[in-house]
């Protein structure tokens, strides 16, 4: 009987350091591209060595002095905080609706949220870029409300869980 329990504890064990070492290792699956995508960034030159030959910082001070870098970021940052804002606007209501008055249509909302996926978001833009390119819209208005619908499962599921958690059909 002692055997029995001893070699319980064994194979208990021996499951958790096996657990651990797939961990790690997916672990250092996942993350070495990162780590090396790092170091190639501060490399001088890093061809037919295991190392880069030495570090600098001088790519990234050539990306931030580049005219063109800063124009994209910035334009990303407004279109990021413009989107979120749509995203708030059309969605919050909804999201408001569906858990203090009618949670009914929640199973529709989430079939809803998930047809972006359906439809890879380049494959999106493209399409409306070729469709309205001909047309008096600006396509950055395009691009802003491709960006706004694309984000709608991610939102909608941010702002669900937040009812949820705080229980406002209770407060309300």
């Amino acid at each position: 009987m002692l055997k029995e329990g001893v070699l319980v504890k064994m194979e208990k064990h021996t499951d958790r350091v096996i657990a651990k070492i797939v961990i790690i290792l997916i672990s250092i699956h996942l993350i070495a591209p990162i780590v090396a995508t790092i170091m190639y960034s501060f490399a001088k030159s890093w061809v037919n060595t295991i190392f880069p030959d030495g570090w600098t910082i001088e790519w990234y001070l050539q990306l931030i002095t580049n005219s063109d870098f800063l124009s994209a970021l910035i334009r990303s940052i407004i279109l990021g905080v413009i989107t979120t804002i749509i995203a708030m606007c059309c969605f919050l209501p909804v999201v408001f609706y569906a858990n203090v008055y009618d949670e009914t249509i929640k199973a529709k909302l989430r079939f809803i949220t998930v047809l972006p996926f359906t439809i890879p978001g380049i494959i999106l833009v493209t399409g409306l870029v070729r469709v309205y390119a001909n047309l008096p819209i600006p396509q950055m208005l395009v691009l802003l409300l491709a960006i706004s619908l694309l984000s709608l499962p991610v939102t909608y599921q941010a702002l669900d869980n937040a009812f949820i958690a705080h229980d406002f059909r209770a407060m309300f």
